[in-house]
Parts: C-alpha cells; structure tokens; sequence
C-alpha cells in the first residue's frame, strides 16, 4: 500500500454568516417521544425520514415515515419493534440498507447488540441481514456506504467495519489499528474508502476494506462524517465545527475556517462546489467548496443529525423530534424586481393579511445599504431576523413563514440608512 503524506494548512477564509431566517421551514411531521436521526431524499416532493426510541424498559423501536407532497404530510410506512435505526441510505426507489442495532436491559444483565437491515419495497419491509449481540456497553452499526445494491461497508461503536458484496447475504469483517469508535465511512469507487471517528483518527483502504492504514492523526477532535463528491475531492466533519478537506483523495488535509464552535454530525455536497453541514443547533452551507460558510437558521433551535438533498435546492435535515424542508438550498430567497431605483426606502404592508402560515413583504432600497427586517411578537420580543445583508438600490419582497408561532399580531421592523419603520400582521390558524 502507497505510503500516504498528510498535511494540515489552516486558511484565514473570510466567513460569510448572515444571521436571517434562511429558507428552512419546519415540515409537518412529529415522531412523538422517538429521535429523527436519518433522513433520505429522492426527490423534491419525496423523501423517507427515520426515527428510533428506546428506554429503560427495554423498548426499542423504529419508525419509517415518508412523504410524497413535500412533506406537507408524512405517513407511516413499517414500525418495527426491538431494533433502532442509526443510519440509511437508498440504492434507488426501492433497494435500501439501514443500520443500528438494540440496546436491552433485563434482571440479569444488558442485551445489547448491532444489527443491518435491508428493504427491497421502498422501505414498508425491513429484514435483519447481519446481527451480532453480546456487546457492553451498546455500540451500533453508525454508518454505512453502498456502492450499488450489492457491494457495501458500514462501521460501528465496536471498532470494526463489515463488507457485504453479495447483497447482505454474508459479511466479511475487518478492523483498524488502533481500534476506535467510528462513526463515518465513505468509498470513492469500490476499492478505495475512508473511516473516520473519535479523537481525530482517520483510516484508509486500498482494497475494498479488506486491510486498514491509520497514520497519523492530524487534529484530535472527534470526527463525525465523511463524503466524498468525486475521486479527488471530499470533505470531514467534526466537533467544534471542524470541517477537513482534500483536493487529491485524502492524500492531503486542509481545515477549513467555518467560523462556528457547534458540533458537526452531518455533512453532504451536490457538486464540488455545493455542500451543507449539519449539527448541534445549525445547518451551514458553501457555494465554493467550503472557502466560505453560510450559517442557515433553523426554528425552533434543535441538535440536527442529518442532511440529504435531492438536487442543489430541494433537501432535508433532521434531529430530535423536528425535520426541516428548503427549496431554495437552504437560503433565504430575497426576491429583486424591476429595474427602477426608488426614490426612497420604504416598507409596505405584508400580503396577505391576515395570512396562514407564509405572507409576503416588500420593501425598498434607494442606494446600497446594509439592510435588516427584523420580526417581533405583541410583546416586543424579537422572534427573527428576516434580512441582515447589504443590498443594492431597487424594490424587493421576500417571505416570512409563520408556522413554528401561534395565532395572533405580529410587527416586523425595515432598518436602514437612516431609516426605520415597523408595520402590524396577523396570523390566523
């Protein structure tokens, strides 16, 4: 096996962050007391989202949920009992693995175990491929890559990572040294694949996962999620917003400047340019590689777990109990018309009005200025920050989406070059 050189360059990028209410918007779905904590896109209308439960009752449960409107309902498509879900991914519309495992307790001592499943139906059906139990303390099936319907690897808390080139029907296992806590796994094409995990280890195959090299850990911080976009170029993501990347399929590292101290657990890119990053409270988002970082309200606030678009605007990102739906690619979509300069800033009242849940505001801008549209509820309490960006002379609109907040009066606030108004809305349910 080629000897690998690592380096690690650290770039004083200038970060992006606009603090604005971006175009995440809360979808209609609610797991109850389970975890959303995988979520697969197929298409702009739809999507498959996972939860899983356990307590200390020895209860352990999936849930699958899909939705063929955009999320704007969701149905229950397989509950199954005894087993949790980490992670999945969709070979195609109906092909798919999934991985995680259950974790009992009985009067005599814990039953713990990982476990692989496989549907063939789009997700209604899943069967049990690999399992092994007898484990303390719990350590799942964490992740797993596919490269077709039958070539796959997935790696778990245990250490170890298992290869399957029949389809499930066997797995081969393999493992790194040192043995650490993997969480991500990841192949560029069917012999060459990347495992990250805790305190920073990275580990290499050359041989479709058969044998492992680790060299020299290059950060400590714990790794969360690999994603390669191609041969040469992918990215890693960690704790304290660490995010790693290569231009020459890992034989070097640069860290990039995210700006952000959050946890990163989730990562994917649609084109070498494209990419978000999802974690404890946060979605950030790049248009060129990762040079730049665009921090992506979510509302309410959650510890997200993962992220999966079906194209560069339509996607997903989940956590807890919430799971968030853009169209835009996350951003917020401030709309610029006409070509006539304005005469001077103004606002104008929101329409519809009364609305449920998005209405539409427009303003204006008579020279280039650092512009902000701020929205508060009855009590003067500052719920969001709409727009925060310098904007060029011209007339705009942009949306605000009501559907996290009760009925009731709304302000929102046009802050400019000395200028500042606020109007009245109300939200009717």
């Amino acid at each position: 096996m080629k000897k690998l050189l690592f380096t690690i360059v650290i770039y004083n990028f200038t970060l992006l962050i606009a603090l604005c209410q971006s175009g995440w918007y809360v979808s209609n779905l609610n797991p109850g007391i389970a975890s959303l904590n995988s979520v697969n896109a197929f298409s702009s209308s739809t999507c498959l989202a996972f939860s899983s439960y356990t307590d200390a009752w020895s209860i352990n449960y999936f849930k699958v949920y899909k939705t063929t409107n955009s999320g704007s309902s969701w149905d229950t498509i397989c509950i199954y009992n005894g087993r949790i879900f980490m992670t999945a991914q969709f070979i195609d519309n109906l092909t798919g693995y999934a991985g995680g495992g259950w974790n009992l307790f009985t009067m005599l001592e814990p039953d713990n175990g990982l476990s692989v499943f496989k549907t063939t139906n789009g997700g209604f059906n899943w069967n049990v491929v690999f399992s092994m139990g007898g484990m303390f303390p719990y350590m799942p099936i964490t992740d797993l890559y596919f490269i077709n319907s039958n070539t796959g690897w997935v790696c778990s808390l245990i250490g170890n990572i298992y290869r399957t080139t029949n389809g499930g029907q066997n797995f081969i296992t393999s493992s790194t040294s040192p043995i650490y806590n993997k969480y991500g796994i990841h192949f560029k094409n069917i012999q060459e694949g990347i495992t990250v995990g805790d305190s920073g280890y990275i580990s290499y195959t050359t041989n479709s996962g058969a044998n492992w090299t680790t060299p020299s850990r290059i950060l400590t911080s714990n790794l969360r999620s690999v994603y390669f976009i191609n041969q040469n170029t992918g990215w890693i993501t960690g704790f304290s917003g660490k995010i790693l990347k290569t231009t020459n399929g890992g034989g070097n590292w640069t860290m990039l400047n995210t700006g952000i101290t959050n946890n990163l657990t989730s990562l994917y890119f649609c084109s070498p340019t494209g990419g978000w990053a999802a974690g404890t409270n946060i979605v950030i988002a790049t248009t060129n590689g990762g040079t730049t970082w665009t921090s992506q309200t979510i509302n309410p606030s959650v510890n997200l777990a993962a992220v999966s678009f079906s194209d560069s605007l339509s996607g997903w990102v989940c956590g807890v109990n919430k799971i968030f739906r853009t169209n835009t690619g996350g951003y917020l979509d401030i709309k610029k018309s006409g070509t006539t300069v304005p005469e001077e800033f103004k606002l104008y009242q929101n329409y519809p009005n009364p609305f449920n849940p998005v209405t539409n505001i427009k303003f204006d801008v008579s020279k280039t200025s650092d512009i902000k549209m701020i929205i508060y509820d009855i009590t003067g309490r500052e719920l969001e920050t709409l727009v925060n960006e310098k904007l060029s002379a011209g007339s705009y609109s942009v949306d605000w989406n009501g559907s996290e907040y009760s009925s009731g009066i709304y302000f929102y606030k046009l802050i400019a070059e000395n200028y500042t108004e606020t109007k009245k809305m109300i939200l009717i349910k």
